[in-house]
């Protein structure tokens, strides 16, 4: 079945509510008796850290029809670097290894999305509503392009009633669990 367009702000929503009914918040769970990691987590433990998270996440993202990517790094935060002086050298430690998922926005490129809870304070909230339509290229609405106070080209859609992306999704994460 194909997902219906939705806008980012309804994807990120609805994912973030998605996974904090789906999954409880744990570092210290136990690695997965199985060599399913996805079906392990989804079926039996429900429980995870950012890796989960982004893993889950990023699949849901890309079932909306969103390009989205899974991605680890290092998280550096204010507190990491307090105190410093400019161009210094700072330590970082395997504690601030963390992972995320990023969706592509038109016109914008790779947004990083935070889903893990402890973290979604960490990073600034992304705010989407001044961005294009996810499926701008898509969509059989009327668009045109404006030119915004910046001088720079946006993107301007007729916004037609989107479908609620939660029951998509809720849809979707069900159909996950039963795969």
């Amino acid at each position: 079945a194909e997902v219906e367009d939705v806008s980012y702000e309804q994807a990120i929503e609805a994912v973030t509510g998605t996974l904090d009914e789906l999954l409880q918040y744990n570092e210290t769970i136990a690695p997965a008796e199985t060599n399913d990691f996805l079906m392990n987590l989804l079926e039996e433990t429900r429980e995870g850290y950012s890796v989960h998270y982004a893993t889950v996440g990023t699949l849901l993202f890309r079932t909306l029809g969103i390009p989205a990517r899974y991605v680890e790094g290092y998280l550096v935060t204010p507190d990491d670097i307090q105190g410093a002086e400019s161009y210094s050298e700072i330590a970082i430690s395997e504690k601030n290894a963390h992972a995320w998922t990023e969706i592509y926005i038109d016109m914008l490129g790779w947004i990083p999305i935070e889903l893990t809870p402890p973290y979604k304070t960490v990073m600034p909230p992304v705010n989407v509503t001044d961005y294009p339509q996810a499926t701008a290229a898509k969509s059989e609405t009327s668009s045109s392009l404006s030119s915004s106070a910046d001088g720079q080209a946006k993107q301007v859609q007729d916004a037609p009633d989107l479908p609620d992306a939660s029951e998509q999704i809720n849809e979707t994460a069900f159909s996950l669990l039963y795969l």
